[in-house]
């Protein structure tokens, strides 16, 4: 019971300093907290979400499957389920002349689904006939909702139809970052709409499968098992096993916020050290008499841990509440942006017993060892130990009235060096801060360089894609007169954020037919050269590069279009934020295959490019569109093309620099404590620089100076540390987000340099004010009677 009241004794005795560690301790707990509870609710929720559909392992289209019996399929062995389930990409206005893809599904059984399950939100749980339930996230984008009749577009046709209802599909990419809304129509609707009377889309889940590699034995016996009766497959996909398409998402989100998290605790429990140092060199003098009086140094030990083990229990008893509230919260937040229910309804009592033993834990753990050397000091040492006595380097009494800047300078330099350990603590403390923040910054313009280089690389502002080729004189006639249009170019073959299945190699590589020197596209060369006009000519952007086995430039290809086997030179590889592209010249790609000459591909480049001018200029192409009978398979503009990609982003990176600011927020407080602690064991020197002639505002600007030093030196080696940690991000997020043929290369974000530079100085000028200012209120009296 004494040693609880020692213990209360010594945090009382200097409530500002223990306060300033407990804010800091109950912010990275907080913190870590924040982030550890949100990864147990979320890390198996959106798969879970995933694999409660019942995902299909493979999908067949064949126009033959109106002479297939369903129930054969089903009883094959290893087939666990079997169900037709038709798709067709159509277009929906969400507004006025605006357009999006509406990826149209035909589902024979709402109530009793074997493979891809819906999950009732509210209106029709199974729509009537001319009418569909909408995928709840497109709500988000779309002016839609129960009651709303949206236009839709399935081919030449525009009509008007019903939402009847709102339903879940966690199988889906979420509508908000995709920019698609997905509808489901019963089998009669949709041959209503479509005119496809017959199944042309069969999906397939196999039982006792644990990969994807497990899955293509199943699929080569399965087509020859159609095969034999007679069903021929026109493709077969194999989506990603038993992963939702944005868990990678969810996983970086929760591996930064998680890494950064345990940071920003670890240096909260750091400053707990550095409050046990400061309290056992102002009590060496108590150590020695307990010791002289009989306690044995076991005691001692524990009176000391007793304190850490209260400061624990109190950061912990603020700070776990807030940590579940707050993690809760931001799983909802993440859940909402891709799209997925939380299932988690309570926490698994570990994550109270992880929180706790981390409150209380982690400050012990960190400052074991500084107790442990505190308390080995013999009796006779602690009895004569005076405290700290350095010998003052300037002599401030023969200039009281010049002691200014470099005087001052000077004598904050020196006053820093003496205790190195907490210097270079406090150092690596707010070095940390500045590099994470910064990295995050520079993370953000890699991104948008790389975006900058993908709109430079592409002269097109909107592109037309149709769903059918046609003749180009008549393509052209539908826009003559359009606002805003500088040029206009066609091609074969679809092109855009979404691939196309116009014109496609067998392998479902995008095939661009375009003018050899079409000054629309300006893709930067990796490796070999442009198109030059000669024939058997093809070009591969990275990503096609690696699914056709990655050959060499100059090495002949069989490449299979259409049915058509080309044997192609390659001459080039550039690099593309886009899908696997192949592109050829399209006055050879008329002579061997195209022989009409069609298009299906318009570009337009627009005079004034701004953003809402773009966006104006699709409006009246969709006006356009809208009179024609041609099937359009999307308009898309360049400028949300990158919206769209930067969105997907965003997310990880702004929780980044937000996380990493609370790592900074910390490390000013480290700052705060370290020079609250020089100024604790400084106050009988204080008082002697006093009764020697320095005034008050002297010791306030001495103090001022030292934590401005030390927030430009961590400013410094924070800055160094931040160019290798930002490389290093910059490839990680590319590889991970992008591809491995899209990483990105490191940028040096200048805006981001001045916030971090008015943040860091910022936090180190109040970090220091606030002792300071507390160092000036004692009289000169006080100070020299301090021990």
């Amino acid at each position: 019971m004494m040693q609880w009241r020692k213990g209360w004794r010594d945090l009382l005795a200097h409530p500002g300093r223990t306060a300033t560690v407990l804010f800091a301790l109950v912010l990275g707990l907080w913190g870590m907290g924040t982030v550890f509870v949100s990864y147990v609710v979320m890390h198996n929720d959106l798969n879970e979400n995933f694999l409660r559909t019942e995902p299909a392992h493979l999908v067949l289209t064949s126009a033959d499957f109106g002479r297939l019996d369903i129930e054969r399929v089903r009883q094959l062995p290893g087939v666990a389920g079997a169900e037709f389930r038709n798709l067709t990409k159509v277009r929906i206005e969400i507004g006025p002349d605006q357009w999006i893809p509406l990826w149209l599904y035909s589902v024979p059984d709402f109530a009793a689904s074997q493979l891809a399950h819906l999950n009732y939100q509210r209106g029709d749980a199974i729509p009537p006939r001319g009418t569909m339930l909408v995928e709840r996230n497109g709500l988000l984008i779309a002016d839609i909702d129960i009651g709303r009749q949206p236009r839709i577009r399935i081919g030449h046709e525009v009509m008007t139809t019903l939402v009847s209802g709102v339903t879940f599909d966690a199988a889906q990419p979420p509508s908000t970052q995709e920019s698609f809304i997905y509808a489901y129509v019963s089998p009669q609707t949709y041959a209503d709409w479509t005119g496809q009377q017959t199944p042309q889309r069969l999906i397939i889940r196999f039982a006792d499968v644990a990969s994807a590699n497990d899955v293509e034995p199943y699929q080569k016996a399965l087509t020859e098992q159609l095969s034999a009766w007679g069903i021929r497959t026109q493709t077969a996909r194999l989506p990603g096993f038993e992963e939702h398409p944005h868990q990678w998402q969810l996983n970086t989100i929760l591996f930064v916020v998680f890494a950064v998290g345990c940071l920003m605790f670890i240096l909260s429990a750091v400053l707990v050290n550095q409050l046990m140092k400061a309290s056992l060199a102002q009590q060496v003098r108590q150590i020695g008499v307990m010791k002289a009086i009989g306690a044995q140094r076991r005691q001692i030990i524990t009176l000391y841990l007793m304190s850490l083990l209260a400061l624990g229990a109190i950061a912990s008893t603020l700070a776990i509440p807030l940590a579940v509230l707050c993690g809760k919260a931001y799983a909802q937040f993440v859940s909402g942006i891709l799209n997925f229910d939380v299932l988690t309804a309570h926490l698994p009592w570990f994550t109270y017993g992880v929180l706790v033993a981390s409150g209380i834990g982690m400050p012990i753990l960190f400052s074991l060892g500084t107790v442990l050397r505190g308390t080995r000091i013999s009796v006779v040492s602690a009895l004569y130990d005076y405290g700290v006595s350095v010998p003052l380097t300037l002599r401030i009494q023969e200039r009281p009235a010049r002691a200014r800047g470099p005087v001052l300078l000077q004598l904050a330099q020196r006053n820093l060096r003496r205790n190195r350990q907490r210097l270079g603590v406090t150092l690596l403390s707010m070095a940390l801060g500045v590099a994470i923040f910064n990295t995050g910054f520079n993370v953000r313009q890699s991104l948008q360089t790389l975006l900058d280089d993908v709109a430079t690389a592409i002269g097109y502002d909107v592109q037309v894609v149709f769903a059918q080729p046609l003749a180009e004189t008549e393509a052209r006639a539908l826009f003559t007169n359009l606002e805003n249009v500088k040029t206009v170019q066609s091609w074969a073959g679809g092109l855009g954020l979404l691939q196309s299945d116009a014109l496609s190699t067998e392998s479902g590589v995008g095939v661009i037919a375009l003018p050899y020197d079409d000054v629309m596209l300006n893709l930067p060369l990796v490796s070999g050269k442009w198109l030059s006009g000669q024939p058997e000519e093809v070009v591969f952007n990275e990503q096609a590069l690696k699914q056709f086995g990655s050959p060499k430039v100059g090495d002949r290809l069989p490449v299979t279009i259409n049915g058509d086997t080309l044997l192609l030179t390659l001459t080039g590889v550039v690099k593309q934020l886009d899908l696997p592209k192949i592109y050829v010249d399209q006055a050879y790609f008329n002579q061997v295959i195209n022989h009409s000459g069609d298009i299906n591909t318009l570009s337009f480049q627009a005079v004034d490019n701004r953003y809402d001018a773009v966006l104006e200029l699709k409006q009246q192409i969709e006006r356009r569109l809208l009179s024609s009978e041609w099937p359009v398979l999307y308009v898309v503009s360049e400028a949300e093309r990158v919206k769209v990609i930067f969105d997907h982003l965003n997310v990880i990176l702004s929780s980044l620099i937000f996380l990493s600011l609370l790592v900074l927020v910390v490390s000013a407080i480290g700052l705060a404590s370290s020079t609250s602690v020089s100024v604790m064991e400084r106050t009988r020197e204080i008082g002697v620089m006093r009764a020697m002639g320095a005034t008050p505002t002297d010791i306030f600007r001495l103090l001022t100076w030292e934590g401005l030093l030390v927030s430009l030196f961590s400013i410094a080696l924070g800055l160094m540390l931040s160019l290798p940690l930002s490389a290093h991000a910059a490839e990680f997020f590319g590889l991970l987000m992008l591809s491995e043929a899209n990483a990105l290369s490191f940028q040096f974000s200048v805006s981001g340099l001045w916030i971090t530079l008015l943040f860091t100085v910022g936090f180190g000028w109040l970090a220091s004010r606030i002792p300071a200012q507390g160092a000036t209120a004692l009289s000169t009296r006080d100070a020299l009677a301090y021990e």
